[in-house]
């Protein structure tokens, strides 16, 4: 009898045990994270496919609100805060909308992110809502969604599938965050020398040149790193001072010399050359 039980319960939870088998989704999960400046951006979709199918005006209707991908909705994070269209978003997670049309698609961040697809789509909930220009593209199969178009101070959240594209622009406070973080670790370190290097050459890379030659010259104080006076003498010549640039780039060249560092011999070679001639 206990026999007899025991196979009926196993027969029972046979189908539940197939439930829980994990199978192939025909719009499999993505997660991909890009940093922009000093900001992580993570976004979390699924991906479709077109399959001989049409598209825009069809699968995706015009002029309606789409989940923009698969399956739950698609969900952005930021790991500070941003700027979009001139509205600042906070730091935080958010669902990714848009409304496709022919000649214009809404792009939006929702704040409730506990939808799957757009069924509870909220508008009263949105943080962003943007208006952007679709363009024409070769054929993207399986749908994507990458940042791209990055640099220090923001990036494009590019929306793709078969051949219509759409971006979302924004701007991350790089600036801000690096010079906050620049202030916290001179207040911790005793000798903050390379900190002083670090800063003079991020100050460089903005064109703030005032500061990278302030900083340049208190990591210098003291040091005999060749590539520390490296960085002194484009910091004055940055700031058109080629004399000085000069003196501290020969001063550079010994010490590289000394050091058995070819590199940076021939770098220091090659601006001494450049800035004698921009001297004249």
């Amino acid at each position: 009898m206990k026999k007899l039980l025991s196979l009926a319960i196993g027969l029972i939870c046979l189908p539940f045990l197939g439930q829980a088998q994990e199978l192939p989704q025909l719009s499999p999960f993505a997660k991909n994270t890009q940093k922009v400046g000093l900001t992580e951006i993570t976004v979390e979709y699924s991906r479709p496919s077109v399959r001989g199918r049409t598209i825009f005006g069809d699968l995706v209707p015009y002029g309606k609100v789409w989940r923009t991908g698969a399956n739950a909705c698609t969900k952005v994070t930021f790991s500070t805060d941003v700027t979009v269209s001139g509205k600042e978003v906070k730091a935080g997670t958010y669902a990714l909308f848009t409304i496709p049309g022919k000649n214009s698609w809404t792009i939006v961040l929702n704040s409730n992110v506990k939808q799957w697809g757009s069924s509870k789509y909220d508008e009263t909930l949105n943080v962003a809502s943007v208006n952007v220009k679709p363009v024409m593209v070769s054929r993207v199969e399986t749908f994507r969604i990458d940042v791209c178009n990055i640099t220090n101070n923001g990036a494009d959240l590019n929306i793709a599938w078969d051949r219509v594209s759409a971006n979302l622009s924004f701007t991350v406070p790089t600036q801000e965050i690096a010079e906050k973080n620049i202030e916290k670790k001179l207040n911790e370190l005793k000798n903050p020398h390379g900190t002083y290097y670090a800063t003079a050459s991020y100050y460089l890379s903005i064109k703030e040149n005032k500061k990278a030659l302030k900083y340049a010259k208190l990591a210098c104080k003291n040091s005999d790193k060749f590539w520390y006076f490296k960085m002194l003498s484009e910091a004055y010549a940055a700031n058109n001072d080629y004399k000085n640039a000069i003196k501290e780039a020969k001063h550079s060249l010994e010490l590289a010399k000394k050091a058995n560092y070819d590199e940076y011999v021939k770098i220091n070679e090659k601006n001494i050359t450049k800035w004698t001639k921009k001297a004249l």
